[in-house]
């Protein structure tokens, strides 16, 4: 009967601890990277830089256009994209908080990498991906 406790007190503990391990203390940026034509760029330098911390976080395209940069600590970030033949971009500055996934899909224009196309006064940037948002204590 004793081991049984044991067994089952265990069990609880496991279950309840791997819940505290899931929890998430950073965030995300997703996008598109398409070109004018609305054609997908792949392999896309993407490049999100903390502008209070001053570190980078880096991630390339896929085939699909598509990028992810996870692991992003809370903060105030902007995007930079760079691609052969193509301006290139740079956000606005946007705020990222715990566990939010923000989305910015990136329309390069065609011309010299030497040449910075500017994002300002975009639309606001909404969460598609995720209902819950955390707070940043």
């Amino acid at each position: 009967m004793g081991s049984n406790r044991i067994i089952w007190l265990m069990l609880l503990t496991g279950i309840f601890n791997v819940g505290l391990w899931s929890q998430s203390f950073t965030g995300s940026v997703n996008g598109h990277v398409s070109d004018a034509s609305g054609s997908a760029v792949g392999n896309a330098s993407v490049l999100v830089t903390d502008r209070d911390r001053g570190t980078s976080f880096r991630a390339l395209s896929d085939g699909s256009g598509r990028f992810v940069v996870t692991a992003l600590p809370p903060g105030n970030y902007v995007l930079t994209v760079e691609s052969p033949g193509f301006k290139k971009f740079a956000s606005e500055g946007f705020t990222i908080a715990v566990q939010e996934q923000r989305t910015v899909n990136v329309r390069l224009e065609v011309g010299d990498v030497s040449t910075t196309v500017e994002v300002a006064g975009s639309a606001a940037l909404v969460n598609t991906t995720i209902a819950n948002l955390g707070q940043v204590i």
